[in-house]
């Protein structure tokens, strides 16, 4: 009988019987323990979701924005999980629109699981963050180039309910450095930036999707041969829209524009000396490979972009066809009112003045391939767009904006 094997298969099986089950147990925990990872996943992001979605919707502050959080997260477990007894659920949210919702859950295994450690902690997270939903006050459109936004010495550019972006991939994107500060709602760069806390408030968001150009498909002004109008004055006079075949402002001279669009044709537009220029309803369009511009530190400058017609809401719009980076210049320190949209699709707009510019418009806006800030000049981006009836481009008033889960 000792020699005898039949019936080995029948002894062997039932001595594994219960290894084999645990081992099959145990693939159904594992399967019950991902899949209700997999939910309570998905419910901390649809709550992380929705309440980065608040800052686009209204700009809250960060007390609705968790509120709404929490709500979906306890309406999500109570649907998923009436019976589940023990469960943890923080929110919270920061300065830079983020909110993350952490979820930690008991999960009971029933087999061979449960036998050396019951029960198990199921722990997920999920950080969302808003992008946009704010007024925009400057975007740099360069997409490859080191400081599409930069920013040195004393330099301060202010735009305290307005975000600004700059489309640049490059690490250095945006430079703000020594002593120089951006303070707005959001900033925005498409690759990373250079500076630290002092520099920025709030620190960059990085890798932000690129910005469209706004205005990619506004129309050109009309043009022509050059008109009669001098293309220098030193004293004071009224000057009507036309063709300038390059026009200089200088001496002491104080210079009226009449409402309508001025085309400075194949040539400079160059303000100088101690001239002060005042303008109302006037758009000046830069035609040509060369066109540019230059204010000097002493001048004086008033101007409101039209509220009509082919410049509506542009105060200056660069042909698109100039040569690159080609330098527009703002060195006034008597330059407070600028009320519109800075238009340089090819141009390098600096900004040096020793005063600050545009603090007394409701709104200034700045789209051009790059922005160089110096000296100690503090640029003043209000974005009171309802204070004033010259037009804002669409795409820069209160953007739609968009919510993402951050990894």
């Amino acid at each position: 009988m000792l020699r005898n094997d039949h019936g080995n298969v029948a002894i062997f099986f039932a001595l594994l019987l219960p290894l084999l089950l645990g081992f099959v147990g145990a693939g159904v925990d594992y399967a019950r323990y991902k899949g209700m990872a997999s939910n309570l996943q998905e419910i901390a992001d649809s709550a992380a979701l929705a309440g980065a979605r608040e800052y686009v919707i209204m700009s809250s502050n960060n007390v609705i924005p968790k509120a709404v959080a929490q709500q979906i997260a306890d309406s999500g477990l109570a649907t998923e999980y009436p019976t589940l007894t023990t469960s943890a659920l923080s929110t919270s949210v920061d300065a830079d629109m983020v909110v993350r919702v952490d979820i930690s859950a008991s999960f009971q295994p029933s087999f061979l699981v449960g036998m050396y450690k019951s029960p198990l902690t199921v722990t997920v997270d999920s950080t969302a963050q808003a992008i946009g939903g704010a007024n925009i006050c400057v975007i740099a459109l360069e997409e490859n180039s080191s400081g599409a936004l930069e920013m040195a010495d004393s330099a301060a550019l202010s735009g305290d309910a307005c975000a600004v972006y700059s489309n640049s991939s490059n690490p250095n994107g945006m430079r703000v450095e020594d002593n120089a500060t951006l303070n707005t709602v959001m900033n925005c760069t498409a690759g990373g930036y250079r500076g630290g806390a002092g520099n920025y408030d709030p620190l960059p968001i990085t890798d932000c999707p690129v910005k469209e150009d706004p205005l990619s498909l506004r129309p050109a002004p009309g043009s022509g041969a050059c008109g009669p109008g001098p293309n220098v004055v030193s004293s004071d006079t009224t000057l009507d829209p036309g063709v300038y075949c390059g026009l200089e402002i200088n001496g002491m001279a104080n210079v009226t524009f009449t409402p309508g669009t001025y085309i400075i044709k194949d040539g400079n537009l160059l303000i100088s000396d101690q001239a002060s220029v005042i303008g109302d309803g006037v758009g000046f369009y830069f035609e040509g490979a060369d066109s540019t511009m230059t204010i000097g530190p002493d001048t004086t400058v008033s101007l409101e972009a039209p509220r009509v017609g082919e410049m509506a809401g542009l105060l200056m719009f660069q042909d698109r066809d100039a040569n690159p980076n080609r330098q527009f210049t703002i060195s006034s320190n008597n330059a407070k009112t600028l009320v519109g949209t800075i238009y340089l699709p090819q141009g390098l707009l600096y900004v040096d003045a020793t005063a600050p510019v545009a603090a007394q418009s409701a709104y200034t806006a700045i789209i051009a391939t790059k922005i160089e800030m110096a000296a100690s000049v503090d640029l003043v981006l209000n974005s009171d767009y309802a204070a004033t009836d010259v037009p804002v481009p669409a795409g820069l008033a209160k953007t739609d904006g968009e919510v993402r889960i951050r990894d």
